[in-house]
C-alpha cells in the first residue's frame, strides 16, 4: 500500500471478518514489518429503505387501503386486519395524518383506533391489529413508493405490511413480512372525497348545493351555512343528517360561506369551502310607495312594474319587519296597486316580485 494509511473493500456476502495491518520500514527486506492491529468486524446487509424517502402522500385525508393484486380492501375485522372487498363500510376508510419525521398515524373510522403492530414486533408474520391510539413506534407508518406501488413499513420494523397469499375472495389476514417482490405487500392509497359545488341562487330562485357520494350507506352529511365568514357567529343554517348528495334552500341577500361535513362511523371528514354571494337585484326591483290611510280612509300601496314578474306578494308587519309573524300578507297580485284598511300603528312592509 506505500505510505497509504487507508484502504476500503466491499465485502462478497455478509459475515464476520478478520482484519490486521502491518507497518514495514522504508528499507527492509520485503515481508519485514511489525504487526500494529488486529480488529474483527461484521458485514450486514444494508437495510433496504436506508435510501429511501418515505412518500409524502399528503395529511388530513381519508382513503381506502387497496392491495393492488387483488383489489381487496384493508379493513378493520373487530380489532384485527384483513383483506375483504370493497364495502364502502366505516371499517374500510382510513384517516392518514402525517407526523414531522414523514410517517402516518392511519387511524380507522369504524371505531377511532389505530393501525398498530402488535407487541412491537420485528419478525416474519407478526400480526397486524387495530388499537387504542398510543403514538408508539408500532403505530407510527412510514409508506415508500408511488401511487399503485406504495409498500407500509412501521417504525419498529424492517419488514413491511403483507397481506399474505391475498385471495380474490377476500378474508386474507395481514401481516408484517421482509420485503420481497410478493404482490401481497404492493398497496394503493384510494383517497376519498367529498368535492362541494354551489349555484347561487337569488331572491326568486333557490340557491343549490351539490356533492359528491362518500362511498358506503353509514354516512351522514351536514350542511353548514354561514352569512359572512365562517366561523364568526354561529351558522346561519344547518341541515343535519342528509343522506343524499344535494339541497335546496332560498337564502336573502348577502354574502355566504358553507361546507359539508361527512360523517363516518366515528370520523367527521370537513370537504372544501365554497364562498357565494346572493344578490338583491335579480330581474329588476321594484320601488314600493306608500300613502298612509287613517281612520277613515285606506292606505294605498302602489309600486312599479318589475319584467317578467307573474304576480306579486305583498307582506306587512305591524312593527319592525321579520320580528314575529307578518301582520298581513296579500298573495298573488296582478296589479300593481292595492288598497288596505290597516288600524292605527307602525308598519314595515315590502313587495316580493
Amino acid at each position: 500500500m506505500g505510505k497509504n494509511t487507508s484502504y476500503s473493500f466491499v465485502a462478497s456476502q455478509s459475515g464476520s471478518y478478520s482484519i490486521t495491518t502491518y507497518a514495514t520500514p522504508l528499507g527492509s527486506a520485503n515481508g519485514e514489518g511489525s504487526l500494529t492491529d488486529s480488529v474483527s468486524i461484521s458485514v450486514s446487509q444494508p437495510v433496504w429503505h436506508a435510501d429511501l424517502s418515505p412518500a409524502d402522500v399528503g395529511s388530513g385525508f381519508y382513503a381506502y387501503i387497496i392491495n393492488v393484486s387483488s383489489w381487496n380492501h384493508l379493513t378493520n375485522e373487530n380489532g384485527n386486519v384483513a383483506t375483504y372487498p370493497e364495502t364502502g363500510a366505516a371499517n374500510q376508510i382510513w384517516k392518514f395524518d402525517r407526523h414531522a419525521d414523514g410517517s402516518y398515524k392511519i387511524t380507522n373510522c369504524a371505531d377511532g383506533n389505530v393501525l398498530d403492530v402488535v407487541n412491537f414486533g420485528s419478525t416474519n408474520g407478526t400480526n397486524v391489529a387495530i388499537c387504542d391510539s398510543n403514538d408508539a413506534s408500532a403505530q407510527r407508518w412510514f409508506i415508500y413508493g408511488s401511487s399503485g406501488d406504495y409498500r407500509f413499513r412501521s417504525a419498529c420494523t424492517d419488514c413491511v405490511m403483507d397481506a399474505v397469499k391475498s385471495l380474490p375472495s377476500g378474508g386474507t389476514n395481514v401481516e408484517m413480512w421482509t420485503k420481497n417482490d410478493n404482490p401481497g405487500q404492493v398497496f394503493q392509497i384510494w383517497k376519498l372525497m367529498t368535492e362541494l359545488s354551489v349555484k347561487p341562487g337569488n331572491q326568486a330562485e333557490l340557491t343549490v348545493f351539490n356533492w359528491e357520494n362518500f362511498p358506503g350507506n353509514d354516512r351522514f352529511y351536514d350542511l353548514k351555512i354561514c352569512r359572512g365568514t365562517l366561523w364568526e357567529g354561529d351558522p346561519y343554517y344547518i341541515e343535519w343528517g342528509l343522506k343524499g348528495t344535494s339541497y335546496e334552500i332560498g337564502l336573502p341577500a348577502g354574502h355566504y360561506e358553507a361546507y359539508v361535513d361527512t360523517r363516518v362511523g366515528s370520523q367527521i371528514l370537513m370537504n372544501n369551502i365554497v364562498k357565494f354571494n346572493i344578490t338583491a337585484d335579480y330581474f329588476g326591483q321594484s320601488e314600493l310607495k306608500v300613502v298612509a290611510g287613517d281612520k277613515y280612509n285606506k292606505t294605498r300601496f302602489e309600486w312599479t312594474p318589475v319584467e317578467n314578474a307573474d304576480f306579486y306578494d305583498l307582506k306587512i308587519w305591524n312593527g319592525t319587519v321579520w320580528e314575529g309573524d307578518a301582520y298581513q300578507i296579500e298573495w298573488g297580485i296582478e296589479d300593481t296597486t292595492i288598497e288596505l284598511a290597516l288600524p292605527a300603528g307602525y308598519y314595515e312592509a315590502y313587495i316580493d316580485a
